[in-house]
């Protein structure tokens, strides 16, 4: 059903491609689809979600390019590899190295600098060795939505947000010396156009840094 809604975009609207969020399972607890599993042959639950996954995500790729040939797939996954696998049932790693599963990843590395489990350098990097391997653009995923305000789970970098004005800059720059390289985006738009006004005035100097290294670039 999800895979004939893709096709149906794809072919009766003007758009160059389809992206799916994060949405996978969620939960993982047995509870949650123990019927379907009882009665679905497999032999461990998480064999069962995994191929679930990766089944959607081929069949959405395969009705987007059925429909048009050359419009894109993308899937927009958490920034934590882990989460991905551990809490989601998104074998990203496979998506992003064997084809016919996406045309370019967007990982949401919404992470500072100096977050004590996810540093942004260090997860960029990881995902930068995926995409390298399967040979996919990557598409980095930046959280404007943070600028100004406590990273609560943080750890150590929790205050990173509110105390350095470059952020986007920087990451955007890290971002644009990856081979794999393939473009930004940032989240989100009411993030930009609609933020507090408490946080205005430095949002809009961050993407006045981020905008300038685009024009330099």
């Amino acid at each position: 059903l999800i895979a004939q809604g893709a096709a149906e975009i794809v072919a009766n609207y003007d758009v160059d491609g389809l992206h799916i969020d994060d949405y996978f399972y969620p939960t993982t607890e047995a509870w949650f689809d123990s019927k379907a599993f009882d009665d679905s042959g497999y032999s461990t639950l998480s064999e069962f979600r995994f191929d679930n996954c990766d089944r959607l995500v081929e069949s959405l790729y395969d009705a987007v390019k059925s429909a048009n040939s050359t419009a894109l797939f993308s899937v927009s996954c958490q920034g934590s590899i882990e989460n991905n696998y551990d809490k989601m049932y998104a074998d990203v790693e496979k998506w992003c190295i064997d084809s016919g599963y996406l045309d370019y990843i967007v990982p949401q590395i919404y992470y500072g600098f100096n977050n004590s489990t996810q540093p942004y350098l260090t997860c960029l990097s990881r995902w930068e060795d995926m995409a390298k391997r399967g040979g996919v653009p990557l598409v980095v995923g930046l959280s404007v939505y943070k600028i100004g305000v406590e990273d609560t789970w943080a750890g150590g970098g929790k205050t990173e947000w509110q105390t350095d004005s470059e952020i986007l800059a920087r990451q955007l720059e890290a971002a644009m010396d990856c081979t794999s390289y393939g473009g930004a985006v940032l989240y989100s738009y009411r993030s930009i156009y609609s933020c507090d006004s408490s946080v205005e005035q430095q949002v809009w100097d961050e993407i006045a840094e981020y905008t300038a290294l685009l024009l330099e670039r």
